[in-house]
This record gives structure tokens, sequence and C-alpha cells, in this order.
């Protein structure tokens, strides 16, 4: 009985599914930008802009002395040259890497189970308190989480594809 709601997916990726992709992208991130920029920095905060004010050259070295990678303040340096330094910009950044990770764990779930386990997953992501508050910081958490997802799915994809 439970075979039909949680057993391995029939239909794997399909075009209707990246309808399905991108709402759950665009409903994160509506849910997740409100009230995103009504608070004061936090000093982390601080602390990663101050980052992404240096040189590109320079962040790397700044980064050593903190324990999150690099790859964030570059994407944050670019960011705020592109947008501002609001809190509601840099903050923005977040949110969309965190809405982002919605998505991305809606294909992965849809590709080993199913659509409604999928949307399940999808909606228990989205309303996580905890994912929810880091979300709102202008620090890699969200970016981490991302990157930690797209490289579960790329593993499973190339350990599915040694075993055919």
């Amino acid at each position: 009985m439970l075979e039909k709601y949680f057993g391995p997916n029939d239909q794997k990726i399909e075009n209707k599914l990246w309808i399905y992709f991108f709402a759950i992208v665009s409903i994160n991130l509506i849910f997740k930008s409100c009230h995103i920029g009504y608070s004061s920095y936090w000093y982390d905060e601080i602390i990663s802009l101050k980052s992404a004010y240096e040189d590109f050259g320079h962040i790397k070295h700044v980064s050593e002395w903190d324990n999150n990678p690099p790859f964030y303040y570059y994407c944050l340096s670019v960011w705020v040259k592109l947008f501002n330094d609001s809190e509601f910009c840099t903050r923005l950044l977040s949110a969309i890497f965190s809405s982002f990770v919605g998505g991305v764990l809606f294909i992965f779930v849809n590709k080993h189970f199913n659509k409604g386990t999928a949307i399940i997953s999808s909606f228990l992501f989205l309303s996580s308190n905890f994912l929810f508050y880091y979300a709102h910081e202008s620090r890699g958490y969200s970016l981490i989480l991302l990157m930690v997802l797209v490289s579960t799915y790329i593993f499973f994809e190339t350990k599915d594809k040694q075993t055919l």
C-alpha cells in the first residue's frame, strides 16, 4: 500500500516537473523574502560583508581565518557590486540560495521516490523554522546546504551510472 507513495519513481525528470521546480523555488523565495530586511546586521554578517568588500584576490586570504569557505564571499562580493549592501539585498542572496535548495530537493526526491513524496519533502523544507531562520542571514549557510544537496545528487547520478 505504501509502495505507491514511497516506491521508486517510474517517471524520472520530465518537462512538467520543471514547472513544479520553478513553482517551489518561487514560493520559497516569496516566503523567505518577507521581513528579511527588518532587523539590523548581526556581528557575523558584518564580518561577511567586510570580507565581501576586500579585493577579489584578498578574499581567500581573509577567509583563512574564518570557518566558512571563501566561495560565499566571492558570490557576495559580486552581489554587493551589482546591487547594494542594504540588509535586504545582502540577505536576499542567502534566501535565493535557500530557495534553490527547495527546488533541487524536489528534483532529487522525485528521481529517487515519486512526485508526491517530493512535494511533501519540499513543503517540509519550506516549513522548517530552523532553515527559515538561517535563510535570513548574510552568511554561507544556505550556499553550503545547496552545495551539499547538489553534490549528493551528482554522487547518486554517478553511482547509478556505474551500476548499469
